[in-house]
């Protein structure tokens, strides 16, 4: 993927990122302000929050990336659900 094309081009593009979505362990405490923002799964008895990203790869050895926001999942037409899904990979599951 030519990253400076799908940032200037298609960045709002859910199909194009879809396989690019990751997860990520953060301290609850100092991450506060996230859950205004942002989906997440709270796991508060372990001071943890999970956050979703979308990882670009890398770019001259810096991996570029950006967090899904709440906004993200609005213009994608998508849920916190969807998201944990496609982590999941709960589509490729046989029936």
């Amino acid at each position: 993927m030519d990253i400076y094309n799908f940032m200037t081009n298609c960045q709002y593009e859910f199909n194009d990122i879809k396989t690019r979505i990751k997860a990520k362990l953060l301290r609850r405490d100092d991450n506060l302000n996230i859950m205004d923002v942002a989906p997440f799964i709270d796991a508060a008895e372990d001071n943890l929050l999970i956050v979703f990203y979308v990882d670009l790869g890398y770019v001259n050895k810096v991996n570029i990336g950006f967090y899904i926001n709440n906004e993200h999942l609005r213009i994608w037409r998508i849920s916190k659900n969807d998201v944990i899904k496609i982590l999941l990979n709960l589509d490729s599951l046989p029936k």
